[in-house]
């Protein structure tokens, strides 16, 4: 899950920073579009201002900007050429020739008045609001205060005569109109008769009252191409990041969507019995554990029901035997008339009951031991007085064979962390083992070496070849030879014995011993108390 999530982090970075970069990229481009447009909408008052410069001798300089003042507080002012610093060169050069020229960075506007060593500088974005179409904008107050003076100057002509004298000098459409703005209603009248300008937002005009005219003075639409053109690019770079958002969620999810997909067919065709229906994902999917871990699922499920299937099969034909002694013996006894032979009879019957007997308790004993029907209890035994009580309790089904004992354990080292009754069970059934198939003599030995405790029975029979030692750990698996039905063992003995040692964290060997026959040896670590709830390894 944790892979999901970084992948996504990733990319969304990725889409980040390549936006970024784009923007980066064109921003340089905004800009000028912005600068130009900028530009445009100050021209006309820019030229309007130069001209009321020009039309009077400098020594009045300073009260025209007075004048500009009482009407647009500190819009305008004149500066020294030299005082301009931080514009381009070429812009620099622009200035010295007469150009309006702007810097981007303060919202500054500056003209060169005629020949002088003066500029006239504008400076309508110190207080934020838009030029025109902003409240109480005093952009729009010094238009209206110097396209007043202008119509009083041309006095001559009309005011719609004398105002086509000046519009080319606008960058945006000027008129006159004497029916007040339609969608303003009565609130735009009345703002205009109060504060003598009304802003239609919708439409980017601006509608103002001209002291003297009874037509109102309508500014703009003021959002022209070029303006058009900067908020199309905005939009687009904006939109571009949208896209490669939407497209970087595609390329996350399209594989993700994909493996998902993958795996519920998967589940699907299992669930329906495929049981070798596995999922296949590279490495680097965000499901790649998940898919793992089904695969290892369904595999350990495949595993278990062919092993129920097998061990049924098993169990069938091992139940086969006894049954059908008991119903070839039960059949004779109705027809046996000797005392005798119907003793004997009785005898066979007898020994295919307890065949029987002890195939049911070696499954169940083997089957809790595989499935966990056993809750672990593991105690601390000394293994010495456990060896003991087992030699004491032994009872041998072939006299003729000599069991013999070794404890080699050292006083301080004979405790163990383990199961006493499971272990009794395990040293059981390879001492079976052993006499049932040795000659003479079986030996076991019990000794301790670093971290480890050894088990190990010894015989002298035929021994197990090299080839078979690791089935005869196999359930109702049995061995040619003498290893064989006829022993009277149900192949479950060995198979036992390994999952205690499993169950005890150790395990089984076999080999070959010094007295010719087998030998098993059972061994385990040495354990303490805080390892006893690990899991037992599978």
């Amino acid at each position: 899950m944790k892979k999901i999530f970084i992948k996504l982090y990733l990319l969304l970075l990725l889409v980040l920073a390549v936006w970024v970069g784009a923007f980066l990229a064109v921003l340089p481009y905004l800009e000028s579009l912005e600068k130009e447009n900028n530009e445009r909408i100050m021209k006309g008052v820019m030229d309007l201002a130069v001209r009321e410069f020009r039309a009077v001798p400098p020594s009045r300089w300073p009260e025209l900007v007075r004048a500009f003042g009482e009407v647009s507080g500190r819009l305008a002012s004149v500066v020294p050429l030299a005082d301009v610093k931080g514009l381009e060169e070429d812009a620099q050069q622009g200035l010295r020739d007469g150009e309006l020229v702007s810097d981007y960075s303060e919202d500054a506007f500056y003209r060169r008045l005629g020949k002088s060593d003066q500029v006239l500088l504008v400076e309508p974005g110190r207080d934020g609001s838009s030029w025109y179409t902003g409240e109480d904008d005093r952009v729009s107050d010094l238009t209206v205060f110097l396209v007043s003076r202008e119509l009083r100057r041309q006095d001559s002509l009309s005011a719609e005569e004398a105002l086509a004298a000046i519009r080319p000098v606008f960058g945006f459409p000027v008129r006159l109109s004497k029916a007040p703005p339609a969608a303003g209603g009565e609130r735009a009248v009345d703002r205009l008769a109060r504060r003598g300008i009304w802003v239609d937002k919708k439409a980017d005009i601006a509608w103002c009252t001209l002291p003297g005219v009874e037509s109102y003075l309508v500014l703009g639409s003021l959002d022209e191409g070029e303006a058009l053109l900067y908020y199309v690019s905005v939009y687009c770079v904006l939109g571009m990041f949208l896209v490669l958002i939407a497209a970087g969620a595609f390329l996350w999810t399209r594989p993700l969507w994909r493996d998902l997909d993958a795996l519920t067919g998967v589940a699907e065709r299992f669930k329906k019995g495929d049981l070798s229906a596995r999922v296949a994902v590279s490495k680097g999917s965000a499901v790649h554990i998940l898919a793992e871990e089904f695969n290892a699922m369904a595999a350990q499920v495949q595993r278990e029901i062919s092993y129920r299937i097998d061990l049924a099969d098993a169990v069938s034909h091992e139940l086969r035997s006894p049954l059908a002694r008991l119903q070839f013996a039960f059949g004779l006894l109705d027809e046996a008339t000797d005392a005798g032979a119907r003793q004997k009879l009785n005898a066979e019957i007898q020994c295919s009951i307890e065949e029987l007997d002890g195939l049911v308790e070696e499954l169940l004993a083997f089957s809790r031991m595989e499935h966990g029907g056993e809750k672990p209890d593991f105690q601390e035994v000394n293994m010495t007085r456990w060896l003991e009580t087992f030699r004491a309790g032994i009872s041998v089904v072939r006299p003729e064979v000599e069991v013999a004992f070794r404890d080699l354990l050292e006083p301080e080292q004979a405790t163990a962390l383990a199961e006493e009754r499971l272990l009794g069970r395990a040293l059981g059934n390879l001492v079976g083992n052993a006499v049932r198939y040795a000659r003479s003599s079986v030996e076991v030995s019990l000794e301790r070496s670093g971290d480890d405790f050894f088990l190990t029975v010894e015989d002298d029979g035929c021994g197990i070849a090299e080839e078979h030692r690791e089935n005869v750990f196999v359930p109702f698996i049995r061995l040619d030879g003498s290893r064989d039905r006829e022993s009277g063992n149900h192949g479950l003995g060995l198979a036992i014995v390994r999952s205690i040692a499993e169950r005890h964290r150790g395990r089984v060997t076999i080999g070959e011993s010094p007295l010719g026959g087998a030998l098993v040896r059972l061994s385990w670590p040495v354990q303490d108390a805080s390892t006893q709830d690990r899991p037992t390894p599978s």
